[in-house]
C-alpha cells in the first residue's frame, strides 16, 4: 500500500511540476506585443529598416528578452501625414531636462533610433545615433528637414517609441504621424 501511495505522491507531483513550469514557459509580454504588431508591411528582414511606422520600444525596450540593443528613443519620420515612405535624411533634434541637445537623422525609410553605450556619440547612415548616457525626461523634440523644422508642441514625458503617440490614423488614441513637411517653392 505504501508503494501506490509513494507513487501516487510521484505522479501528482511530477504532473504540479510540469503544469507550473508549463505556466513559466511560454510568450512573454513583450513577445505578445511583437507578435500582435503583425508582419513587417515594408518587407524588410530585421535591421534599422524594418518595421518602419511600429513602435520601436515595443521590441527594443528594456523589458525585450533579445539580445537586441534597447533604444532611449525611436520612430519614423514622414514627409508629410499622408505619406507611406519615411523621410530620408529628417534630423531629429532632441533635448533632454538636463540640456543635453543630440541629433539623430533618419535612414531611407525614416527610422531613427537612440542607444547608450557609456562611450563616445556616433551617428550613421543607417538611423543610429550612439549616446554616451540616456536622456532625463522630459524630452523637447523637432524634426528639421532643410530649412523647415516642425517642433513638437508638447513635451515627450516617459514614451520612448514615437508610433504609441504617433500612428498612422489621426483621432483620439493618435496624434498622426511624425512629419517634416517640405515649404513649397
Amino acid at each position: 500500500m505504501d508503494t501506490v501511495i509513494g507513487s501516487l505522491r510521484r505522479v501528482v507531483c511530477a504532473s504540479l511540476l510540469c503544469a507550473c513550469l508549463g505556466a513559466c514557459i511560454g510568450v512573454s509580454p513583450e513577445q505578445r506585443l511583437a507578435k500582435d504588431l503583425g508582419p513587417d508591411t515594408g518587407g524588410h528582414q530585421t535591421g534599422p529598416l524594418h518595421r518602419a511606422g511600429f513602435p520601436c520600444t515595443d521590441c527594443h525596450g528594456p523589458l525585450w528578452w533579445q539580445d537586441h540593443p534597447t533604444f532611449e528613443l525611436a520612430g519614423t519620420v514622414y514627409q508629410s501625414p499622408t505619406d507611406d515612405a519615411g523621410q530620408r535624411g529628417a534630423h531629429v533634434i532632441i533635448q533632454d531636462a538636463n540640456g543635453q541637445t543630440v541629433t539623430a537623422v533618419t535612414n531611407s525609410v525614416g527610422n531613427f533610433f537612440v542607444v547608450t553605450s557609456g562611450g563616445n556619440f556616433r551617428g550613421s547612415s543607417e538611423g543610429s545615433l550612439v549616446v554616451p548616457a540616456g536622456f532625463k525626461f522630459p524630452l523637447r523634440v523637432s524634426v528639421k528637414t532643410g530649412s523647415v523644422e516642425q517642433k513638437m508642441r508638447s513635451l515627450i514625458w516617459r514614451e520612448t517609441s514615437c508610433a504609441n503617440c504617433h500612428a498612422k490614423k489621426l483621432g483620439a488614441g493618435s496624434n498622426g504621424r511624425v512629419f517634416a513637411m517640405e515649404s513649397t517653392p
